[in-house]
């Protein structure tokens, strides 16, 4: 378990019944830790699945891989180098009509690949907003601070 208050690693380690670091890189150094699932904010995301990549673990990073296309391809780029696993997680796979859709699955027959709609929504000066630091890194470092202590 990692993140980057200690408090809150220790909370989760305790939950968890693991050990616990504020440096992810410690925990991608180790050899008994085969995969990492990336759930940081969305700035950060190049830069802890590079890591990830290159300490060649598994990956599943959630949406979006990055925020600059520079870095997805460098990223792209990198797995098919290696020949590392990387995914990116989708946030409405437990949404309800995700799970509606799976349980019609069954009445539809054999599906080979489909295209579900849902319209989800979110206001958009959120995105903007003084304190919503996880699509920008300078507003991020910024409130980092006070969202944690906000959403514990």
């Amino acid at each position: 378990m990692a993140d980057a208050s200690t408090e809150i690693s220790q909370q989760r380690a305790r939950e968890l019944s693991c050990e616990w670091t504020t440096d992810y890189r410690q925990l991608l150094s180790r050899d008994d830790i085969q995969a990492v699932s990336i759930c940081v904010p969305n700035w950060l995301h190049y830069e802890v699945a590079r890591a990830a990549v290159e300490a060649g673990k598994a990956v599943l990073c959630e949406k979006p891989m990055t925020t600059q296309f520079e870095q997805a391809s460098e990223l792209v780029d990198l797995v098919h180098r290696t020949g590392a696993f990387l995914q990116v997680g989708y946030m409405k796979r437990q949404h309800p009509v995700m799970q509606q859709f799976r349980e019609w699955i069954p009445l539809i027959g054999q599906v080979e690949t489909g295209l579900l709609r849902s319209y989800q929504p979110f206001p958009e000066d959120l995105w903007t907003a003084p304190g919503f630091g996880f699509c920008e890194e300078e507003v991020g470092r910024r409130s980092a601070g006070a969202w944690r202590q906000s959403h514990v």
